[in-house]
């Protein structure tokens, strides 16, 4: 008996939870978990079923890469609009701790992009250059509207931008490649050098 004909908002609605289930699962587990079989554990269903919505784990996980990037660069307008109207120091701060929720809220992803080697770091998610090459773009920008509207002083944004992130990641890649044990020591310390990366951008 043939299989009855969804409707396109039903195709769309399956692409949408398979996805979910995918980005779930890279969050949990890493991208190395990314297979087809796992997906579709998560979803609930057979893994042949997911053969009719992506043609192949590499379509799958292209799809996933680009909604993922939709998704962070409508995130990324929403602050660079609360910069330039709001306080762009604290979207400044909080774009900083972003790294921190990062690394407690999805520990495997952010050892993938900033603590795992970059030969390692080939699928799954955002590739690892490409993710930190966005932060410090989106950075220098947040930047840049902070020196425009006076908040900060004149400095080149790009650099400042990798000074700062590197300031706010290092506790967490300490502590996450071994050599800082003391999560409260971790947490304090990426406090404070996020306030010091500030006081870098005003000339504190």
């Amino acid at each position: 008996m043939p299989r009855p004909k969804r409707s396109a908002e039903e195709i769309a609605a399956m692409r949408e939870a398979i996805l979910d289930a995918a980005a779930r699962l890279l969050h949990e587990s890493g991208p190395e978990a990314l297979s087809i079989r796992a997906i579709a554990e998560k979803v609930g269903v057979s893994h042949m079923v997911l053969y009719r919505y992506f043609a192949s784990r590499q379509a799958l996980l292209d799809a996933l890469r680009e909604r993922q990037r939709e998704r962070l660069a409508m995130r990324r307008e929403s602050a660079l609009q609360e910069a330039r109207e709001g306080d762009v120091i604290a979207v400044v701060r909080r774009a900083l701790g972003h790294y921190r929720r990062m690394a407690e809220h999805h520990p495997r992803m952010y050892r993938f992009i900033w603590v795992e080697p970059v030969a390692l770091c080939e699928e799954g998610g955002a590739p690892h250059s490409e993710a930190i090459r966005g932060d410090v773009a989106h950075m220098a920008e947040l930047i840049a509207i902070g020196i425009a509207r006076g908040a900060f002083i004149p400095r080149d944004p790009q650099e400042a931008a990798l000074l700062c992130i590197t300031l706010a990641n290092a506790p967490l890649i300490l502590y996450h490649n071994g050599r800082l044990e003391d999560a409260a020591l971790r947490d304090r310390l990426v406090e404070q050098v996020i306030e010091l990366a500030l006081d870098y951008l005003q000339g504190a």
